[in-house]
């Protein structure tokens, strides 16, 4: 029986290549081997080269668990009696052609074949199975393999369906053959098979059937396979090789796919992978460090430490009680046998490998996290002989680490977790960053809106998410989801071939302050895949946590072509639920406010199969819910909603806190969001700025941000990040008197102290991440923030134009509105030009505010530049002949949509410095071409582009 599905998918086998590789042994262990009245196995190690022994040997150990076996221990033998039972399944239909049920020649195919193989080998290999040493244990596998390499996985053979097969999952299961099987394999058919690897994986950083660059998870898997071939042919130059292509997956990326600072996973350069092919990156790197460390071909890049922080800041936010969260597997969540537990207990394994590279301190922190994890999600009953071996090694005599207290923001991958004793709080997020739902593979055919908002608690009910969750929850109606109705806007459940689902806002991201923090979402409908139904719906959404109070809010919801609603919960299996004055309370979860009206709800139970949402089949599921919901109504405009979540809150207490909240909602607008505690002179504020706003009378931000503020006593600490990962400066605001800054992380400008606490933000490059800044402040001080608001000072240009080149260069088109475009037609080549006043007193913030849209039938989306230009010239006589020269690039804007709206500039710095204000328009340096663009210029009423000052 295979351990997985035999149509494996690229994050399900990254999966299993790496939870196949479970340990190192320990050479100082002084534990003998228990006896055995089988024959001694050859090893592999004995057929390597000269110094190469040691790693081949090593190899073989981390599959096996080497010495460290005790099959008379009842988590050994509960281990050898599930690898036994699945040899002797696969041995019993085994024929000199393979199996009958896998005759044919694709990819996945091939992978599967030697997989199964491969789990006969481990018998074969592993001290204390019935298998151990039998010959004709092996005699069998080697016929199979001399077939396999004759007929189906040699050079010359075609790479028929999933690449993934014949370039991953096929080579990294007959490595593992050829290493457990040791001499009982000819040399012929082991170099053979070795050749073969080679042909089908030449270079581990580019894919052979198609060229593509390898990255990520696929990149590591593949030198992973390389390293293992050069070790067992005894060759230098491949392990080499192998090793140093491993060098771009230890950066930090910026943009598209890899490991963000943060610890954000992104895949298929949109899409929150975590929980798969972060799964696979860190197994396939952990094997490398552990094959290689102490030889001649060591690890010596120096970004190599950022592979202990993957599994601090990328793996352990994500998991909960032995659980790797769904909301960063992707496609993952449509496999019934890779749930929650699976992926965590994969990851587990991999932590165990490179665990013995980590110093001692983060050594013994992984310790305490494996502990953790492995006691509560049943690792041990799933586990190998070599992955116990290395796990109890690890964890011996370590306790768990037990619940987290901790509060993330994911700005690289638009998702947020919020840890407490009892609890894991999450959120999916999308933007123009990361995309909404992945499907391909014909998987995850109803992800639709699993990264439009959706929430999930993970607590004390183990199987809320792990048993039957996905094939039949209502689609249309998941946890924290602003979306259109079934019946308004009806979905296509079919393969989207890794369409991206990004919209064109930016604005997703959030900040934390310990248990305190912001997290907003712009959502942008995205119209169905295959329908294509045009739809409008848009939505500004924020969550708040103050503890164990999680506030959300939703504001300006509105759309012309369907209907809306917001889903509040749908909770599976859910207990008893009662009700009260605005409030509800579900047995085993918690207790929901809602100040501003009770939204519906039922119990209905739902049925669906596995098949319906991948290619998984399945048997009908029946379960349970609970379906909490607002409804918008057909064509809403403005509409909001407002409701609390107390995970863990019982009846009473939900009743109690509806009755007198802790935490006021302050805000809900399409201005701001925001939610405030005080308690006496003590304060924390979270909000959401989707544009110049003042939050709760307290903190005001003169342009999109996310903020958290918290003061106790003297002490008021301010976090803010820029969502839109565009802003070059945010200034806020705060009514608040200091006294002396404490700290402030290097981005932080201190404008004033008195007689409000003003800040400039350099959030240039920052990716979201937030910023902090604490100050000594006057404890009951509350001043009034600045009576110019939100409009500052405004300055209109003196002169705009713009000017068209070719058979045009000499034409003035002085009143014409403004227009640019870049392209190798100069006649149809445009740039504008605009000259201001340079702006009186101190500069805090300044940004130039352009009106137009896309005016190009060729796409729906360009970035302009904005550059320095000599201030010489006339706006009634300017001419492309007579233009003047581009100078330096200060800014850019990208323009999506016909529709008119507002874009800005940030020239903050520029001004600051004594910059020019001629400014000159146009398209990108090096860029052949960009859609046109037009603007209002100076003589439209409305519309009219300006400088603001503050």
């Amino acid at each position: 029986m295979l351990r997985r599905a035999l149509l494996l998918t690229v994050a399900a086998a990254s999966a299993l290549s790496m939870a196949a590789v479970p340990a190192v042994a320990d050479p100082t262990a002084s534990a003998a081997p228990p006896e055995s009245t089988a024959p001694a196995v050859s090893p592999a190690a004995t057929q390597a080269a000269p110094g190469f022994a040691a790693p081949v040997l090593r190899y073989r150990e981390l599959l096996t668990g080497g010495a460290d076996v005790d099959p008379a221990d009842p988590a050994y033998a509960a281990a050898l009696a599930r690898l036994d039972a699945e040899a002797d399944a696969h041995l019993a239909t085994l024929t000199p052609t393979g199996w009958a049920d896998l005759q044919g020649a694709d990819g996945n195919t091939v992978h599967a074949v030697a997989l199964r193989l491969q789990s006969i080998s481990l018998a074969y290999a592993t001290v204390g199975s019935r298998r151990y040493g039998d010959a004709q244990t092996a005699a069998s596998v080697v016929r199979a393999l001399t077939w396999m390499h004759a007929e189906r996985y040699r050079p010359g053979k075609p790479e028929t369906g999933n690449w993934y097969g014949w370039e991953i999952g096929a080579p990294n299961y007959l490595l593992h053959n050829l290493v457990l099987l040791g001499e009982a394999v000819p040399a012929e058919l082991r170099a053979g098979l070795l050749d073969a690897i080679g042909h089908f994986v030449p270079d581990p950083a580019r894919r052979k059937v198609s060229g593509v660059p390898e990255v990520g998870g696929n990149l590591a898997d593949k030198v992973s396979i390389t390293v293992r071939r050069g070790l067992l042919s005894g060759d230098a130059a491949v392990t080499t090789m192998g090793r140093d292509k491993l060098g771009p997956v230890f950066d930090h990326v910026s943009s598209g796919d890899g490991w963000y600072p943060d610890g954000s996973l992104i895949q298929h350069f949109y899409f929150a992978y975590t929980g798969g092919y972060g799964n696979a990156l860190l197994g396939s790197t952990a094997t490398v460090f552990a094959l290689l460390g102490g030889t001649p071909w060591d690890l010596t890049d120096p970004d190599r430490g950022n592979v202990t922080r993957w599994i601090f800041d990328g793996f352990e936010p994500v998991m909960f009680r032995g659980q790797l969260l769904a909301n960063v597997r992707g496609r993952g969540i449509s496999r019934p046998h890779d749930n929650d537990y699976a992926v965590a207990r994969s990851a587990l394994a991999a932590m165990t490998v490179l665990a013995q590279a980590a110093s001692p301190e983060d050594r013994q922190r992984i310790a305490a996290l494996v502990a953790e994890h492995a006691t509560s999600g049943g690792f041990y009953e799933t586990a190998t002989v070599g992955q116990i071996a290395l796990a109890r090694r690890l964890t011996g005599g370590v306790p768990p680490r037990g619940d987290l207290t901790l509060t993330k923001v994911y700005a690289g991958m638009d998702r947020f977790v919020h840890h407490r004793p009892g609890y894991a709080f999450t959120v999916a997020g999308r933007s123009s960053r990361v995309g909404a739902y992945e499907a391909g593979n014909n998987e995850n055919l109803r992800g639709w809106y699993t990264g439009d908002g959706m929430t999930m608690l993970y607590n004390a009910d183990r199987t809320q998410y792990t048993d039957g969750f996905w094939p039949t929850v209502d689609s249309y109606r998941l946890p924290g989801v602003t979306n259109a109705t079934r019946e308004s806007y009806p979905r296509t459940a079919k393969d989207t071939a890794w369409y991206g689902f990004r919209q064109s806002d930016p604005h997703t991201g959030g900040v934390a302050l310990g248990d305190l923090s912001a997290f907003g979402m712009r959502t942008q409908a995205e119209r169905d895949y295959h329908s294509r139904q045009p739809i409008d719906l848009t939505a500004r959404k924020s969550w708040f946590t103050f503890g164990d109070t999680i506030v959300a809010l939703g504001a300006d919801i509105s759309a012309s072509n369907v209907a809306a609603q917001t889903t509040v919960e749908n909770r599976m299996n859910p207990g008893e639920v009662r009700t009260g004055e605005g409030w509800m309370h579900i047995e085993g979860t918690g207790g929901y406010l809602f100040p501003e009206g009770m939204p519906q709800s039922r119990r209905e139970s739902r049925t669906g199969r596995w098949s319906e949402i991948g290619v998984h089949a399945s048997d009908e599921i029946t379960r349970e819910y609970e379906t909490v919901w607002f409804d918008h109504g057909a064509a809403p405009k403005q509409a909001s909603y407002a409701y609390y979540v107390l995970p863990g809150s019982s009846a009473e207490e939900t009743a109690e806190l509806a009755a007198r909240p802790k935490v006021r909602i302050a805000d809900n607008s399409a201005q701001v969001q925001s939610a405030i505690e005080e308690r006496g002179a003590n304060s924390r504020l979270a909000a959401t700025f989707w544009s110049c706003a003042t939050a709760a009378s307290t903190v005001r931000a003169y342009g999109p941000a996310e903020v958290a503020m918290r003061q106790e006593g003297s002490t008021l600490e301010v976090a803010v990040s820029d969502p839109t990962w565009r802003q070059s400066q945010t200034l806020v605001e705060i009514a608040r008197t200091g006294r002396e800054v404490i700290s402030a992380d290097p981005r932080v400008t201190v404008l004033s102290t008195s007689p409000t606490i003003r800040l400039a933000v350099d959030t240039a490059g920052a990716l979201g991440a937030a910023v902090t800044v604490q100050v000594k402040v006057r404890p009951t001080a509350r001043p009034p923030l600045a009576g110019a608001g939100c409009e500052g000072s405004r300055v209109r240009p003196d002169a705009d134009a713009y000017a068209r080149g070719g058979a045009y260069a000499g034409r003035n088109f002085n009143g014409q509105g403004l227009v640019a475009k870049t392209v190798a037609d100069q006649s149809y080549a445009r740039q504008s030009f605009l000259r201001f006043a340079r702006p009186e007193g101190e500069i805090s913030l300044a940004r130039l505010w352009l009106r137009g849209a896309i005016a190009d039938a060729g796409g729906t989306s360009t970035t302009l530049t904005l550059y320095e230009a000599p201030a010489g010239w006339e706006e009634s006589t300017l001419t492309w002949a007579g233009r003047p020269a581009l100078g330096r690039a200060i800014g850019e804007v990208t323009i999506t949509g016909s529709t008119p709206a507002w874009y800005s500039i940030d020239l903050t710095a520029h001004l600051r410095a004594g910059g020019s204000t001629s400014f000159a328009l146009a398209g990108p340096p090096g860029v052949a071409t960009t859609l046109a663009a037009q603007f209002a210029d100076r003589e439209t009423p409305d519309g009219a582009p300006y400088l603001q000052v503050f």
